[in-house]
């Protein structure tokens, strides 16, 4: 219920107003009649939901901030942020300026986002294992597997906002010139680029340990991990 309130808080006010969920697949159907019950309990689980969509519809009303010294909003560092956030930061960016500064895992992919935007199509976010509507998927298996978070950050706050627009990506460029091509720079170029490609060099100095830029380390539990990354930070 705290991930519907922060991803889907429409949802579950409407079941605090009588609605009962006929949309629901038959197996969920008893989470409107709980969640009222918990509301009767504790008032307060809700309360911060619909405060929340109170300022929204107050911002999209005309509402302005009363603070006049209050021009712009600064966000920085996001690689993802829930629907309703996302929402509030919409709703603010009709009054004041609002520049969200957030991380990408790809310049290629960033700049295929930035061009999507630009051509004026429709955004959308998507379901993990679907490609955006419109958007090609990327090419590299990582950034699938692992950049979809930021990606549908991307495209979920371009369908909220009236008008996004995209900046240039502000990519870090390290000049290592002459140091031996790394199984990690090599990954980490392919990343960038959105271009995988075969690595068998790379891979057979890694197997053979002229290359320690990656390990892979096998841990017995989440404690053991911090602990064995601290230890490699340490040892760098």
């Amino acid at each position: 219920f705290d991930g519907y309130l922060l991803h889907r808080s429409d949802l579950v006010l409407a079941w605090e107003d009588g609605d009962d969920g006929a949309d629901l697949d038959p197996d969920d159907r008893w989470q409107p009649a709980l969640w009222r019950r918990i509301v009767a309990a504790a008032p307060q689980r809700s309360r911060a939901a619909r405060q929340t969509e109170a300022l929204i519809a107050a911002l999209n009303g005309g509402a302005e901030p009363e603070d006049p010294d209050f021009e712009r909003v600064c966000v920085f560092g996001l690689s993802t942020l829930s629907p309703l956030y996302l929402r509030v930061l919409a709703a603010l960016g009709r009054r004041r300026d609002v520049h969200v500064f957030a991380l990408a895992p790809s310049t290629a992919d960033a700049e295929l986002m930035r061009a999507h935007a630009a051509a004026g199509r429709p955004v959308a976010g998507r379901a993990p294992d679907a490609p955006a509507a419109g958007v090609p998927a990327p090419r590299h298996p990582l950034l699938r597997s692992l950049g979809g978070a930021a990606r549908d950050f991307q495209l979920v706050a371009g369908a909220l906002a009236d008008a996004v627009v995209i900046g240039a990506p502000a990519v870090e460029r390290r000049d290592n010139a002459g140091a031996p091509v790394t199984a990690l720079a090599a990954l980490q170029a392919d990343l960038d680029a959105d271009a995988p490609s075969a690595l068998p060099g790379a891979v057979a100095r890694l197997v053979d340990g002229g290359d320690v830029s990656i390990s892979v380390h096998a841990c017995h539990g989440p404690q053991r991990e911090v602990e064995v990354l601290r230890d490699q930070l340490v040892g760098a």
